[in-house]
């Protein structure tokens, strides 16, 4: 099981909106947001939205993606294409990604990537947190769109349908 992760913005965001960023340094031993995510939640932050400083979190390494190896896909954010280019860089780790596209460029690179639900059902298989479907919950009313497949899906993993 992977120990490093990798984390693109959308995850980290809506972690911080329900209170369960530490979720990340509980199940992961360590913890990556490439540069271009900082910059995003850095511009959110600066616009009003309540984000996650991630450069003032002791647990949360900084680190700036090989430019050499970003992927040149000009429908991908800067997020997921510099997490991904760390993905290649950084071979024994996981992608936290809930971006669909972000998703399939790093599967078709055979990176192994989670999104945020998988994250809540390793906390709750870690003995973390009680429950993935009130976090759920919380996240949708934070305005996390998620389809009733993923949540049905994050559920069974979760043992909690």
């Amino acid at each position: 099981m992977p120990r490093t992760a990798i984390v693109d913005t959308s995850p980290l965001y809506y972690l911080h909106q329900v209170n369960h960023l530490e979720l990340l340094r509980l199940v992961y031993d360590r913890v990556v947001v490439p540069v271009a995510v900082q910059t995003e939640l850095d511009k959110g932050r600066r616009s009003g939205y309540d984000t996650p400083d991630v450069g003032g979190i002791a647990w949360i390494h900084i680190e700036l993606s090989p430019s050499r190896l970003v992927p040149s896909d000009e429908y991908l954010g800067a997020g997921e294409s510099e997490a991904i280019a760390l993905g290649l860089h950084i071979p024994e780790s996981v992608l936290i990604v809930d971006d669909k596209l972000g998703r399939e460029v790093a599967e078709g690179r055979e990176l192994r990537v989670t999104g945020t639900l998988g994250v809540l059902v390793r906390a709750k298989r870690s003995g973390h947190i009680a429950s993935v479907g009130t976090i759920i919950d919380a996240m949708r009313d934070q305005g996390m769109r998620l389809s009733d497949q993923v949540v049905l899906r994050a559920l069974r993993l979760a043992d909690e349908s």
